[in-house]
C-alpha cells in the first residue's frame, strides 16, 4: 500500500512538471522537483528468492564524459543546471530525435548550446571584447556600431568554433541561422 501510495504521487508530480514544462514555467518545475526529491520511497519488502534493484540509476558513460566536460558549470552553477535539466526534459517531452538512445553527448550539447544562448552572459568573457580604451566613449553611440552589419568576420574565434559544432551536430543547422541568433541575442 505504501508503495502505491508512493507510485501515485509521484506520478502526480511528474504530471504537474510536464505542465510546468510546457508552459516554460521554471520557478513551478523547481518547486516541484523539490517536492518529488522529499517524498521517501518505501523500504522494500523482502520476500525469499526475490532480487532487490540497486537505488541508483546508473549514468550513461557518454553522459559522464559530457558532465566531466562542463563541470565549470552543470552541477556547480544551480542556475544554469535547473535551467539545463529543464531543457532536457522539455526536449524529451516533445519527442527531440536525440533523446533516443545512442545519442546521449549530442542531446546533452544541444541541452549546453540552448543553456549558453539563453545565458550568454555567463559563458563569455566581460573582458574579452574591451580594448585599453572604452572606444564607444569616444566614437559615440553604441547604436552607431549596432546598425552596421555584423557577419561571419565580426564572430569571435570560440563563437566560430561552436557554429561549426553546432553544424556538425544539428542537421540542417545553417552560418546564416547561427549568425542571426547570435547577434540578435548579443
Amino acid at each position: 500500500m505504501a508503495e502505491d501510495f508512493y507510485t501515485a504521487k509521484v506520478s502526480e508530480l511528474k504530471a504537474e512538471k510536464r505542465k510546468a514544462v510546457e508552459a516554460g514555467d521554471v520557478e513551478t518545475y523547481q518547486q516541484l522537483e523539490e517536492r518529488e526529491s522529499k517524498i521517501a520511497k518505501p523500504e522494500p519488502i523482502l520476500i525469499e528468492k526475490q532480487e532487490v534493484q540497486p537505488d541508483a540509476p546508473t549514468v550513461h558513460p557518454e553522459v559522464s564524459r559530457w558532465i566531466g566536460e562542463n563541470s565549470k558549470w552543470f552541477g556547480t552553477d544551480e542556475e544554469l543546471t535547473s535551467y539545463a535539466m529543464f531543457v532536457g526534459e522539455q526536449l524529451k517531452n516533445k519527442n527531440d530525435p536525440l533523446a533516443l538512445p545512442g545519442n546521449e553527448y549530442k542531446f546533452c550539447e544541444k541541452v549546453k548550446n540552448q543553456v549558453q544562448r539563453t545565458f550568454p552572459q555567463k559563458f563569455q568573457n566581460p573582458n574579452q571584447q574591451r580594448t585599453d580604451m572604452d572606444e564607444s566613449a569616444t566614437r559615440g553611440s553604441e547604436q552607431q556600431a549596432d546598425s552596421e552589419k555584423k557577419g561571419w568576420n565580426n564572430l569571435p574565434p570560440e563563437a566560430k568554433s561552436q557554429c561549426a559544432k553546432l553544424m556538425q551536430d544539428i542537421p540542417g543547422y545553417t552560418k546564416e541561422k547561427y549568425l542571426k541568433d547570435y547577434f540578435e541575442e548579443a
